[in-house]
């Protein structure tokens, strides 16, 4: 897939510049790129377990460890984990 924050202008030459981001989702495996790029334009997220972490760069792969290890910590609304 294209990286960020190229994405976003592709998804805007697909569908055009009419395009309304709420009718979009992202689907992604990173909380600090896919999910946060999502919702700051205004897309819904849906997060994703990574498959691998083959071919992931050094920081790519403490940032994801990070991510999952507060994301495990976080409750959800009705209180579970």
């Amino acid at each position: 897939g294209k990286k960020k924050p190229d994405c976003l202008e592709d998804i805007r030459s697909h569908f055009g510049n009419e395009i309304d981001y709420t009718d979009i989702a992202m689907i992604g495996d990173r909380l600090l790129t896919d999910v946060l790029m999502a919702n700051r334009a205004g897309m819904y997220s849906i997060h994703v377990r990574g498959i691998t972490e083959a071919g992931d760069n050094f920081a790519a792969l403490v940032c994801r460890r990070l991510e999952m290890a507060w994301l495990s910590k976080q409750q959800l609304p009705d209180g579970s984990r």
